[in-house]
């Protein structure tokens, strides 16, 4: 004699409950070790920069740590939807094509059979690492342009260092960012104006202080930037 109906729903329902508080746990966990080595990769890279060395294993450090905890999140969520059969179906359905919107109707969402995941994962795991990484570049491509032309602003391996706090930061954090350290080399600027009469100032310290700041600071400033521009 088969389980009632209510017997098997409930047992189902319990299952994606206790799947659901575990992944909850494990998010927890992962961001607790990601503030970890973010904390240590920007201690390491003011030792860098007061000691004047390169940069690049630090960058090379968290464009690795940034790819490898995505796909780890999106491993794990797909482990999640598999528990259960209800869910399971949204890891082998593509996206309607009758869904507004051209990059939701790209041939890889609406094509493959796992679309549905895959634009899941992309919007909510890989994107803001992907995004970190352009945004990164970026950056360091701007700043190398501006050391180009004008070398006061820059000091060398400064562009580096742009590089790996935008990384540090992330997206969508790097729209709060960028103002900050304007702001922040501002100070600088006039702090050595009033005490060493020095008209210049380079953009190194003012790029880790506001890492640091926004490190601590970032529960607050992601609120403030959702209700401000909706990200």
């Amino acid at each position: 004699m088969g389980l009632p109906l209510d017997a098997v729903f409930g047992i189902r329902r319990q299952s994606l409950k206790n799947s659901t508080i575990m992944i909850k746990e494990i998010s927890q966990i992962l961001n607790y070790f990601s503030v970890l080595v973010i904390t240590v990769v920007l201690l390491w890279a003011a030792i860098n920069y007061w000691k004047k060395r390169n940069f690049w294993k630090l960058i090379w450090i968290m464009i690795g740590f940034r790819l490898a905890l995505a796909f780890f999140k999106i491993a794990l969520q797909y482990w999640v939807w598999d528990q259960s059969q209800f869910t399971r179906l949204l890891l082998h359905q593509p996206i309607s094509k009758d869904i507004p919107g051209w990059f939701i109707q790209l041939p890889i969402f609406t094509k493959f059979s796992s679309g549905y995941f895959i634009f899941y994962s992309w919007n909510h795991f890989l994107s803001e690492a992907v995004l970190s990484i352009i945004a990164a570049l970026v950056i360091y491509k701007l700043f190398q342009l501006l050391h180009k032309f004008n070398s006061r602003f820059f000091c060398d391996k400064e562009a580096e260092l742009g590089f790996l706090m935008v990384l540090l930061v992330g997206w969508p954090q790097i729209i709060s960012f960028l103002p900050l350290v304007i702001f922040i080399a501002l100070i600088f600027y006039v702090i050595n104006w009033l005490f060493w009469r020095k008209n210049s100032i380079t953009m190194g310290w003012p790029l880790i202080v506001s890492a640091a700041i926004m490190l601590i600071f970032s529960s607050q400033i992601a609120v403030w930037q959702f209700l401000v521009f909706k990200i």
